[in-house]
């Protein structure tokens, strides 16, 4: 078939989802999408062309496992207008509501507000009703009825850091519940941490309870296990803590600050830059950097509905030299690949006893395994999170236990080594001693699972967290 037709390509892929011929299908309509875009949203970036463009080319491709077009081409053209006109609510939504997610009132208690607000504040008080009710109360009383931070925390009955955190988070709610990017945070109701120096040289006491609570939906729009959201104007920094003295303590090792800063394309694939700033405490090496380099420089990542894809990342070695490995390099499924947003919530483990878990079905790369309160150092109020697991199957991998929050940020990782990762001479994580990670971690503990030993090696903790002021 050398120049099959519309309807016979459409054909294959309604029949067997046949990736091909729908590449083919809509590559020809590629530059009559891209004027559509253009002329409905009027906008002169190219990047937001591509982001639209890709947007309707991802749900032609979903929307054909429920429907078929009778003429696919009005067909296509019209699911790009739906998508520019969503575009366009939503750019209208950021101007309208950026206003009321910034660290000011715009209402006075002692006052009217003032007649241009009220479109502004109608829309922020109807998204109100789908936040949760400790950020709903104190959004309300901050922004609506204008109390100081100390007064909600007198009438809360809470300290004024704990409600600068639901202040936070409840601001985040609001946006993803209007779908509006995180901008850049700096104002004074975020604190930063901005050096090794500020951190402390321990890990802070932390201590995780099962509570009995509904499963928590995990949206986890991050690049796993680097706390950063692929999307510009998001921006984290965290914690490195590895474990000494046969396990005993754990110690600071690394701060690392991710900023997502502009739009790139690595390998015809359109993505994220995210830039790093890292901090080294001592010379070991970070169990994230792949053996290709000893310094994170640069990540690069991109967000769809359904997927979080690492695309590449850039180190540099001890000599200076600049290394980049991407999705088309050798390893790079294993090291980094393609994760679920949605975390499925499925009970597939047992705990028979504490450390020890036996798994009841195959397990997929990552999954939800119940709620937990997570209390870090003293005078900070609980954090409710969903515990994520990233198991691993032989003594040679690596398990990842991690604690995210409703707002699918992560708070805590916590890394477990197999007994034998990185001890075999050769091989590409040798970390320099052949004694298994039970002798070299007596004192860690440890996760049995399906018979197989792993070792407490890592703690990563999101900073944002040591900010809060505590009472």
């Amino acid at each position: 078939m050398c120049n099959p037709s519309d309807e016979q390509l459409l054909q294959r892929v309604l029949e067997c989802r046949h990736q091909e011929s729908f590449e083919l299908l809509i590559r020809r309509y590629v530059e009559p999408l891209q004027a559509i875009i253009r002329n409905r949203t009027e906008t002169t970036e190219q990047a937001d062309v591509e982001d639209i463009l890709q947007d309707t080319l991802l749900q032609a491709w979903s929307s054909l496992v429920r429907e078929t077009p009778g003429n696919f081409r009005p067909w296509l053209y019209q699911l790009a207008r739906n998508r520019c006109i969503d575009w366009i609510r939503a750019k209208t939504r950021i101007r309208k509501v950026s206003e009321v997610l910034a660290p000011q009132r715009f209402v006075d208690r002692r006052g009217p507000r003032a007649p241009e607000s009220s479109e502004r504040m109608d829309e922020f008080v109807d998204v109100l009703r789908y936040i949760p009710e400790q950020e709903r109360s104190a959004l309300s009383d901050f922004y609506i009825e204008g109390f100081s931070i100390n007064e909600i925390a007198k009438r809360q009955q809470t300290t004024p850091g704990t409600i600068k955190r639901r202040l936070s988070y409840g601001r985040n709610m609001v946006r993803n519940e209007l779908n509006i990017a995180n901008p850049m945070r700096t104002n004074i109701m975020e604190p930063k941490i901005e050096n090794i120096d500020d951190l402390p040289l321990t890990r802070p006491q932390i201590s995780v309870s099962k509570v009995d609570s509904t499963p928590l939906p995990i949206d986890l729009r991050e690049l796993a296990w680097w706390f950063v959201v692929p999307q510009i104007g998001d921006s984290v920094q965290w914690a490195i803590f590895e474990a000494v003295n046969e396990g005993k303590s754990l110690k600071l090792k690394s701060f690392h600050s991710m900023n997502a800063y502009r739009n790139a394309e690595v390998h015809g694939r359109s993505c994220v830059e995210i830039d790093i700033t890292e901090q080294e405490h001592s010379d070991r090496r970070g169990f994230l950097q792949p053996h290709i380099g000893d310094k994170s420089l640069r990540i690069w990542g991109s967000l769809t509905e359904t997927d979080v894809h690492w695309i590449a990342y850039e180190s540099e070695q001890n000599d200076g030299k600049r290394v980049l490995y991407t999705f088309l390099d050798e390893g790079w499924e294993h090291d980094f690949g393609v994760c679920k947003r949605n975390v499925p919530i499925v009970n597939y483990m047992n705990e028979p006893s504490e450390g020890v878990i036996a798994s009841t079905t195959a397990l997929p790369r990552l999954f939800g395994n119940g709620v937990f309160r997570l209390d870090i150092g003293e005078g900070r109020e609980s954090i409710e999170c969903m515990r994520v697991f990233e198991p691993g199957s032989t003594e040679s991998d690596v398990l990842i236990e991690a604690f995210v929050n409703r707002l699918g940020r992560t708070i805590l990782v916590r890394r477990y080594n197999g007994d034998r990762w990185g001890k075999a001479k050769g091989s590409k994580y040798f970390v320099g001693k052949e004694d298994t990670w039970s002798e070299e971690l007596p004192h860690s503990s440890t996760l049995v699972v399906d018979g197989v030993r792993f070792v407490h090696y890592q703690d990563c903790l999101n900073t944002n967290v040591l900010t809060t002021e505590s009472a």
